[in-house]
């Protein structure tokens, strides 16, 4: 089966978007260079600015009660776990019991820890 991927929206001027990380109604992405969070809405079509002021904020995950993590170098933090490298890209919650925090970095470092939140299995 050939896949047949379909454009949603253009490269903005400065590209450089990240994510995509699904709540089970709508898929977010990050626009890093223009420090902003998207929403995609499957059933309307819309893409919209979700966040603004992200401070290039690039992975996205969920946790069990909803709440949104990024990978941050700054700027308006709602809760701060620093990772012992520079620039961490990507994060996910996995492990047995969804607690583990998994961080990339871009100079190819990879991370766990422990957390005292759940992250939410989108494939039980």
């Amino acid at each position: 089966m050939q896949w047949k991927f379909e454009l949603l929206m253009k490269p903005p001027a400065i590209p450089l978007t990240e994510g995509p990380v699904w709540d089970g109604e709508h898929i977010y992405f990050t626009h890093i260079r223009a420090s902003r969070i998207m929403r995609y809405d499957p059933k309307g079509g819309a893409i919209t600015e979700w966040r603004t002021g992200t401070n290039r904020t690039n992975g996205l995950a969920f946790d069990a009660q909803g709440r949104l993590f990024g990978c941050c170098s700054g700027g308006r933090v709602l809760e701060t776990h620093p990772v012992p490298a520079l620039r961490p890209t990507n994060c996910c919650f996995g492990g047995p019991d969804m607690t583990t925090l998994f961080v990339t970095t871009t100079q190819g470092h990879f991370f766990r820890a422990e957390t005292n939140r759940v992250g939410w299995a989108m494939y039980p």
